[in-house]
């Protein structure tokens, strides 16, 4: 059976004055399914990249060139709607491009950094061109459940090779000092950037997985039981990724859109057991025990011979604005090194000791430094990524709030041109959630899902920002399009 023709439930209920995508030559559909594979495939695989002149060219960016070529090629360019959210993001990249130019202090470097942020638009845009009927919407979130499932999949296998054969595939170490000792605590990372990004990353696929499960075509036993499955899959993803933010944020995403269905009737409550609470929590008894499995590494600190300051890792990497992706540590090389407990302990015990550790000393310290920033320029700010050419690689290199990482780079002119482009996103999405739940179509749900996922990943980045990153813009396309194709079918049912 092809892969086109297993994803038809999710659009059954299209109506779009298109041909049939049933009598559509198998080769059409794959032509219009292969781009949302490859878009999706891209940005969640962030980690990859080809080193260029000293760029580092992400699997993202190159995805996004050509899938770009295949959208001219093709002719889906001709159709496409230029709005407020496009002139906003246009004016936004023009904004960081003007203060790198005046303000920053390596101009150049700036520069490159907002043609960066350029592609990542520039997906946006992909997503918005390759998502015009509603069955592209429907078939662009079961893409982007099946491969997220994947990815939360590589991380449970990497957790295992960790734990049983001490393996350091996809895994990262944070160290952390501890007295006389440092900490290297294991990360897993999968794919994806960094272990925060890849915890922030499953929230939205778990979310979309939940509300596609509600879909009323959704709810044959096969079909049940592999979003069951899915989920499972990825709340242990979401457990072993150690992200205490996520560990927060997961858990009042997943009760949020539980108790949204059971208000509008999507969810009876008969069925909370089996497709709430069941695949939810094995998930987390999964992730729980592969966690504790994995084992933090401790290493003594070795004083220096010659006077200079003892040599330890530091929590705060640099972002994805500035390079390669994290490097993981091989703590196991180093003499005197020894396990010292599981990896969730620590983890666990960082909510209770949170101002005592260096990720949340290290954040704060940034923070105070950007706001003294912006406050220096606070119109126009100081240029793309230029608090690493500010304060020096020693002050954290990068911003890890939203706000206050755009309000740095593009002051309060590209803060307000970005939260508009937000707000005039947010406000057609909220407007088809508020109509009745019985005249619900596929693309309802699926943007019942973006929408809590949008509204987790805001949260999660107060933290660790991600809009570096190819996932976040996609994620924001789809967000956009959903949007604008349920405001289609309002009409249509006002007009009934």
């Amino acid at each position: 059976m092809s892969l086109p023709r297993t994803l038809a439930w999710a659009a059954l209920d299209d109506r779009d004055p298109l041909m049939s995508r049933a009598r559509r030559p198998l080769s059409t559909a794959l032509l219009s399914l292969l781009p949302l594979v490859l878009l999706v495939a891209a940005v969640s695989a962030d980690r990859f990249g080809v080193r260029w002149h000293g760029i580092n060219l992400r699997l993202e960016l190159i995805a996004a060139v050509v899938l770009a070529l295949w959208a001219v090629v093709t002719w889906r360019i001709v159709p496409v709607r230029i709005g407020l959210i496009e002139y906003c993001l246009a004016g936004w990249l023009a904004v960081g491009a003007f203060s790198s130019i005046v303000f920053s202090p390596a101009p150049r470097e700036s520069l490159r950094l907002t043609l960066v942020l350029v592609g990542m638009v520039a997906l946006y845009g992909l997503a918005v061109v390759f998502v015009r009927t509603r069955a592209d919407l429907a078939r662009a979130a079961l893409v982007w459940l099946g491969v997220g499932t994947v990815v939360a999949a590589i991380g449970i296998v990497e957790a295992i090779a960790y734990a049983l054969f001490d393996s350091h595939v996809g895994i990262a170490f944070d160290g952390t000092a501890a007295g006389n000792v440092v900490e290297f605590a294991p990360r897993v990372t999968s794919t994806m950037w960094e272990a925060n990004i890849f915890a922030s990353y499953l929230v939205t696929v778990w979310a979309l997985a939940f509300a596609l499960s509600r879909v009323p075509a959704a709810r044959t036993p096969g079909r049940k039981w592999a979003l069951r499955i899915a989920m499972g899959i990825i709340v242990a993803g979401i457990v072993i990724s150690t992200t205490r933010v996520v560990w927060v944020v997961a858990p009042l995403l997943m009760l949020s859109m539980m108790a949204f269905a059971l208000q509008r009737g999507l969810l009876a409550r008969r069925k909370l057991l089996a497709d709430f609470f069941n695949p939810n929590l094995a998930g987390i008894a999964a992730g729980l025990a592969l966690a504790t499995a994995m084992s933090v590494v401790a290493c003594p600190v070795i004083a220096p011979s010659s006077g200079g300051p003892s040599s330890v890792a530091s929590s705060v990497t640099s972002g994805p604005s500035s390079g390669p992706p994290p490097a993981a540590a091989t703590p196991f090389g180093g003499p005197g090194c020894y396990k010292s407990g599981s990896v969730f302990m620590q983890h666990a015990r960082g909510f209770f000791h949170a101002s005592s550790t260096s990720s949340f000393t290290g954040r704060l310290a940034i923070a105070k430094l950007a706001i003294q920033g912006w406050l220096h320029r606070p119109v126009f700010g100081n240029g793309t990524g230029s608090y690493l050419f500010i304060f020096g690689a020693m002050a954290g290199g990068w911003i890890g709030n939203l706000e206050l990482h755009v309000l740095f780079d593009t002051g309060i002119v590209g803060f307000l041109l970005l939260l508009l482009a937000l707000v005039a996103a947010g406000r057609p999405a909220t407007r088809a959630l508020r109509s009745a739940a019985v005249a619900w179509e596929t693309t309802h749900y699926v943007l019942f899902g973006l929408v809590a996922a949008s509204l987790a990943l805001i949260v999660t980045y107060q933290f660790t920002d991600g809009s570096w990153l190819g996932f976040t813009w996609v994620f924001f396309g789809m967000l956009v399009a959903a949007g604008r194709l349920t405001r289609g079918i309002g009409q249509r049912l006002r007009s009934a």
